[in-house]
C-alpha cells in the first residue's frame, strides 16, 4: 500500500480507493516515491487540459467522471496541506466544468492512449473497481460509466455553451436507460438525433439551445435539477411511444416551474390529443422540428411570431378546444440542415455503454428521410412517405468530422432503408472511398432492394451488419401487412448475405392478424433453418394513424400501453393473448440457440439437441393454442 502524500490537494477524494488517491495526488504534483524512482521507468505524464480531459479519442471505458476531484483542485489550500506551485499550475489547466478525469495508471494521471510503461493493470472504469464490484457499483446508475457529482445530476449531458446563460429552448430527451433496461442490451442506446438537429439549427439562427439527455441520467430528479439551475425560456421534450409516460411526467415538472412546455417526436405527431388532454403540455410540434423549433423559441422569447396560430405544424388548446395549424412542408434540401450538435451529448458515456454491450463504440448518421413503402403497421408522422436524401458530399463531410472528433468504432445509418435509391447508394459508396471516410457500419434495408452487386459494394465500404425487416415466415401474413416481399426472397438474400461475410439482423413481428399457430410455426422454422446472426421480436403494436390501428381500433383494450421498448403486450383482443406470444418468443430463442449449436458443432448430439428443442417448443405452442382456441 502506498504511503500518504505529504503535500497535495486540499480535502479528500471520496469514492476512490485510498492507494489510488495517493497516486493521483502524486501525479498532479509531479512527486514520486523512492521505490517508484528506483524500480519503475519514469511515467510519461500527459498535459492536463480541457481538451485532454474530454478528448473523444480516449477510450471512454477508461475515464472517470468525478467532479468532486475538480472541485477539490479548484478550492484553496486546506488546513493540512499547502498548495504547491506545481499543483497550482495543474489546477489552472484543468477544466472548470464537470468532465472526464483520466484513468490512474498505477502512478500517473494520463490519457488512456498513453499507458505508463511497466505500470500494473488497474481498472479505470466505474471508479477503479474490479468487474464484480464495478457491476454492483453501477447497478442503480447508467451501466458502463460511473457518474458522480454534477455529472450524474445533469444526466451526463455536456453543456458546451455557457452554463450561466438561460437557454432559449431546453431540448429534453425523454428516454431513460434507468427505466428501460432491455433496450441498451439489444439496440443501443444512441444519441437522440432529432433534438440534436434542432439544437444545431437554433445555433445557426443565432439562438442559445440547451440539452437534457435522459439516457444516462439517474432519473427524473436530474431533469428537475437542470430546470432549477438553468430556468429556460421554454422546454421542448422529445417523445416516442414507449417514453410517453415519462415525457408527460417531465412536462408536469416543467409546468410546476411555470416553464412553457413543447412536446414533439413520433408519438406526439401521430397522437397530439393524448399529450394535450392533461393540461401540462402547452404545444405539440408535429412533423419535422427544425424550422418549427426556431419559430417556437422566438415566440416564447417574446419575438415574432407573436401568435401560435401563425406557426405551421402545431397543435394546442385555445379556449378549451384543440387547434391544429396547417402542416409544415417537409425540408426539401437536407444539405441546408447543419450536422447534429453532438457536442451537447456525453459521447464518452454513449461510447462506454455501447462498447460494453455491443463490443464497439457506436453512433448514428442519417443520409435520407422518408419511406415510400406502405406497410400497414408503420407510422411515418415525422418524416413522411416522400423520400428525400442528402448529397454524397454532405454525408461524407459528416463522416469525416466523426472520424476526426469522436472516432467511433461503428456507425449505424439510421435511414429507414439505406439502399432504397440504387443510383444514390453507389454515388455515396464511391464518395466514401475517394475521401477515405469509411467507418465500419450497419444499416437497415429490405430483401427486395439488395442483390449480389449491392451487397458486395456494401461490404467493400465497411458494412458489417444489415438489419432486414423480415417480419414473418408466412406469405399470408406478409401479404396482409402489404410488405411487398416474398418468403423466397428472404431465403435467397439471407444465404447470399451470409456467403459474403455480412452479419444479418432480422426484425420479426408476432401477433399480426390473421396470424395463427400455423403461421407462427412457419416463422420459427425459418429462423431455425436460416439462422440469422441476431434477431428482434415484437408483438404487433397498433400505432395511431396506421391502417393496422384502424383495423383493430374497436377491439383495443382500454388503459393498456407499453412502458418499455419490449413489453410485448397485446393491446387488442386476439385469440391468444400476451402470455402466449411471450412463450412463443422464448420458444424461438430456444430453437435459434439449439440451431446455432447444431450448425457450429455438426455432431450427432448437437443435432439431437436441436431436434429436441424444436419439438419441445412446437409441442408447447400447439398445446397452448388448442387451449386458447378451444
Amino acid at each position: 500500500m502506498a504511503e500518504p502524500c505529504r503535500a497535495g490537494l486540499a480535502g479528500g477524494f471520496r469514492g476512490v480507493h485510498r492507494g489510488h488517491v495517493a497516486a493521483a495526488r502524486r501525479a498532479v504534483l509531479g512527486l514520486r516515491l523512492p521505490s517508484e524512482r528506483l524500480h519503475d521507468p519514469p511515467p510519461a505524464r500527459g498535459r492536463i487540459s480541457r481538451g485532454s480531459a474530454v478528448a473523444p479519442r480516449e477510450n471512454p471505458r477508461e475515464r472517470i467522471i468525478d467532479c468532486r476531484i475538480l472541485q477539490r483542485l479548484s478550492s484553496g489550500p486546506g488546513p493540512r496541506f499547502a498548495m504547491a506551485p506545481r499543483c497550482a499550475r495543474a489546477r489552472a489547466r484543468l477544466p472548470q466544468r464537470a468532465c472526464g478525469v483520466h484513468r490512474v495508471h498505477g502512478r500517473a494521471l494520463l490519457p488512456a492512449s498513453r499507458p505508463v510503461p511497466g505500470a500494473p493493470r488497474r481498472y479505470g472504469y466505474a471508479g477503479l473497481r474490479s468487474p464484480l464490484r464495478r457491476r454492483r457499483a453501477c447497478s442503480g446508475n447508467p451501466r458502463g460509466l460511473r457518474l458522480r457529482g454534477e455529472a450524474m445530476r445533469s444526466g451526463g449531458t455536456r453543456e458546451t455553451d455557457s452554463g450561466a446563460d438561460r437557454p432559449d429552448l431546453l431540448l429534453a430527451n425523454s428516454y431513460f436507460m434507468t427505466y428501460d433496461r432491455k433496450d441498451e442490451r439489444i439496440e443501443g442506446p444512441f444519441a437522440p438525433l432529432g433534438p440534436l438537429y434542432i439544437a444545431a439549427c437554433l445555433r445557426q439562427a443565432g439562438m442559445h439551445p440547451g440539452l437534457f439527455d435522459g439516457t444516462h441520467a439517474s432519473g427524473l430528479s436530474a431533469f428537475a435539477t437542470m430546470l432549477d439551475a438553468r430556468r429556460p425560456s421554454a422546454v421542448g421534450i422529445y417523445a416516442t411511444v414507449v417514453s410517453r409516460h415519462i415525457a408527460l411526467k417531465m412536462a408536469t415538472l416543467a409546468k410546476r416551474r411555470k416553464i412553457p412546455v413543447i412536446v414533439g417526436g413520433p408519438d406526439p405527431s401521430s397522437a397530439p390529443e393524448v399529450y394535450l388532454q392533461g393540461g401540462d403540455v402547452d404545444v405539440v410540434a408535429r412533423g419535422e422540428g427544425e424550422e418549427t423549433g426556431i419559430e417556437l423559441a422566438r415566440h416564447f422569447a417574446g419575438d415574432e411570431p407573436s401568435e401560435l396560430h401563425a406557426i405551421r405544424g402545431l397543435s394546442f388548446r385555445d379556449d378549451g378546444r384543440i387547434v391544429h395549424t396547417a402542416d409544415r412542408p417537409y425540408v426539401e434540401d437536407l444539405d441546408r440542415v447543419p450536422y447534429p450538435a453532438r457536442d451537447l451529448t456525453d459521447w464518452g458515456a454513449y461510447a462506454a455503454t455501447t462498447r460494453r454491450f455491443h463490443g464497439v463504440s457506436q453512433t448514428t448518421v442519417m443520409t435520407a428521410r422518408g419511406c415510400p413503402f406502405q406497410c400497414t403497421w408503420c407510422c411515418k408522422p415525422v418524416f413522411g412517405a416522400r423520400y428525400r436524401h442528402r448529397s454524397a458530399r454532405n454525408v461524407v463531410g459528416e463522416m469525416l468530422e466523426l472520424k476526426a472528433r469522436y472516432r467511433p468504432e461503428m456507425i449505424r445509418f439510421a435511414d429507414d432503408i439505406f439502399t432504397i435509391n440504387r443510383r444514390k447508394f453507389f454515388e455515396l459508396a464511391d464518395a466514401i472511398e475517394r475521401a477515405d471516410a469509411a467507418i465500419p457500419f450497419e444499416c437497415l434495408s429490405r430483401v427486395d432492394l439488395v442483390d449480389e452487386e449491392v451487397l458486395e459494394r456494401l461490404r467493400d465500404i465497411g458494412c458489417r451488419k444489415i438489419l432486414y425487416g423480415v417480419e414473418s415466415g408466412s406469405q399470408r401474413v406478409l401479404d396482409s401487412m402489404k410488405k411487398g416481399i416474398t418468403v423466397e426472397e428472404v431465403h435467397e438474400i439471407s444465404r447470399l448475405t451470409r456467403a459474403l461475410g455480412i452479419e444479418q439482423y432480422w426484425f420479426l413481428i408476432y401477433g399480426y392478424p390473421p396470424e395463427d399457430i400455423h403461421d407462427l410455426r412457419l416463422t420459427i422454422d425459418m429462423v431455425r433453418r436460416l439462422q440469422p446472426d441476431e434477431y428482434g421480436i415484437t408483438v404487433a403494436y397498433p400505432l395511431p394513424s396506421t391502417e393496422f390501428y384502424e383495423t383493430v381500433r374497436h377491439s383495443l383494450r382500454e388503459g393498456e400501453h407499453w412502458r418499455m421498448s419490449r413489453d410485448n403486450i397485446v393491446l387488442y383482443n386476439n385469440r391468444y393473448g400476451s402470455w402466449f406470444y411471450r412463450a412463443a418468443i422464448y420458444g424461438t430463442r430456444l430453437v435459434w440457440h439449439s440451431g446455432r449449436i447444431a450448425t457450429a458443432r455438426a455432431s450427432t448430439m448437437a443435432k439431437a439437441i436441436d431436434r429436441l428443442a424444436y419439438g419441445l417448443s412446437d409441442t408447447i405452442l400447439r398445446g397452448w393454442a388448442r387451449l386458447k382456441e378451444g
